[in-house]
């Protein structure tokens, strides 16, 4: 157990759910996707925001209410990004901007290059800083409940203790993702999650 592992990839779990996967690292050693990179202002394909909507919640007697709010925070969210990005990059003008783009140790300024790649390369750069910028700020508004994969890799005991822990508590989506991981580490590791 302590030497066979597995990875187990925990796709559009709250940032709840990833917390409760993240807080049992002995023998694991997760990844997951940040909000500092990542917008949050898409919908999945139901025309729907990322964010939990397990029966246990949306059947509730706050339910309606509960999307509600989910859907306002997510759509200030999103009503903030284009106006954030225009005010960052009136902060910091693309011809202010320096970065070391061709790996020599200098910074250069956009005006300096003349090569087509260093300048596609330089102009990528920027708003990649931009997006990082933007998204951390905004980051601060996402709530718990916000959709987000995990990556994980650990080894027999330490999924063996995930599964405990996660069929054991009182969220039901603990529950949920429990199943699923139990499932597709039988077909991989099954000796050490019969338990």
């Amino acid at each position: 157990g302590e030497l066979e592992g597995a990875h187990v990839s925990f796709e559009q779990v709250s940032m709840l759910e990833a917390k409760e996967i993240e807080d049992r690292r002995i023998g694991g050693s997760p990844i997951e996707q940040s909000t500092r990179y990542v917008y949050y202002d898409q919908k999945n394909d139901q025309g729907q925001f990322r964010y939990y909507r397990g029966k246990d919640v949306t059947e509730a007697s706050f339910g309606a209410q509960y999307v509600s709010v989910m859907d306002e925070v997510f759509q200030t969210y999103t009503d903030l990004v284009e106006p954030l990005r225009v005010y960052l990059e009136n902060q910091k003008p693309i011809a202010e901007a320096e970065y070391d783009i061709d790996g020599d140790g200098k910074k250069e300024q956009l005006a300096d290059l003349i090569d087509e790649k260093l300048i596609k390369s330089f102009k990528q750069t920027y708003g990649f800083e931009l997006r990082a910028k933007a998204c951390d700020i905004l980051r601060g508004l996402l709530p718990v409940a916000t959709l987000t994969n995990v990556g994980m890799f650990g080894n027999g005991r330490f999924y063996q203790n995930l599964l405990s822990y996660l069929l054991t508590t009182d969220l039901p989506e603990n529950h949920s993702v429990a199943a699923g991981t139990q499932k597709a580490l039988g077909e991989i590791i099954p000796q050490y999650i019969k338990r």
